[in-house]
């Protein structure tokens, strides 16, 4: 693999720039899971240097930039039961314009340390995707479901996903929540289906995102695409994903629990988003 590629450093510049802890999120989630208490929230970090009293402040009440180290960023995300990647605030534009003038071996690192946590989730690899490290401190282990495009079966179509995210129910045992946030990694790779098991041809190639907020899903696709489309309370919904000329498999990751099927087009009408081709 080729060795790690960087941003213009004009595009560097702006981009660290414009990323900001998300406070919006940070204080929503303390109100709900720590009763307010941003003290009982700074506890719960788990780092073997505790950030000092101000650091967690500064980062639940004032706008400010990222915190010092990767590291620190997780173990933020991990408090808070959130995916890192839900904690920045920035402009999309710039990301996918990070995404379409660098390679795939990115080094978000570059941008700033804190991000560097994005390396193995964002890049092209040959290694286990997405990274195992990264879900230690949430379950374990992602969350993960893949499904295949077999060209024999059909070929350039849209084929659509529904998407049920992880529920919460009450001791009597009726619906009280969906997760909210909930985010979702997608790559894909070619294969050969000449085997009776799919055999890799091609490294993993991340290629979009999608998550759920405030009854909203969104999508944002690296080469250059962005949807989003209004939820129903239960937060169910579908994307379509192009199949194209050749046999590929695809993966579907989160940090948190989720159950995907491939429907029809005459299933239910369901909130939908769409992605173009994975270039």
């Amino acid at each position: 693999m080729s060795a790690p590629s960087q941003p213009s450093e004009e595009l560097k510049q702006l981009l660290g720039q414009s990323l900001r802890l998300r406070q919006d999120l940070i204080q929503r989630v303390i109100a709900r899971d720590f009763e307010g208490n941003a003290s009982a929230f700074g506890r719960s970090l788990e780092l073997q240097a505790q950030p000092h009293h101000k650091t967690v402040l500064r980062w639940a009440r004032q706008q400010q930039g990222l915190p010092k180290s990767p590291q620190r960023l997780l173990a933020l995300a991990q408090a808070l039961d959130v995916d890192p990647f839900l904690l920045l605030q920035f402009d999309p534009a710039l990301v996918l314009q990070a995404c379409r003038q660098a390679s795939w071996n990115l080094s978000w690192g570059s941008i700033h340390k804190a991000l560097a946590i994005l390396n193995g989730l964002l890049a092209l690899t040959p290694e286990a995707w997405p990274p195992p490290e990264l879900a230690e401190g949430f379950d374990g282990e992602w969350y993960c479901e893949d499904f295949v495009h077999d060209p024999r079966a059909g070929r350039h179509f849209f084929q659509a996903f529904e998407v049920l995210p992880e529920h919460f129910y009450a001791p009597e045992g009726h619906f009280e929540a969906a997760r909210d946030p909930q985010l979702w990694y997608l790559a894909y790779r070619d294969i050969s289906l000449k085997q009776d098991e799919p055999e890799p041809l091609s490294y993993w190639r991340p290629f979009g995102l999608i998550w759920t907020e405030n009854q909203r899903l969104q999508l944002l696709q690296f080469s250059g695409l962005q949807d989003a489309a209004e939820l129903n309370p239960d937060c169910r919904f579908a994307f379509e994903v192009f199949f194209g000329q050749g046999a590929a498999m695809f993966r579907m990751a989160s940090l948190h629990p989720f159950e995907l099927q491939r429907v029809s087009d005459t299933a239910a009408d369901l909130p939908r988003v769409r992605f173009g081709f994975p270039e």
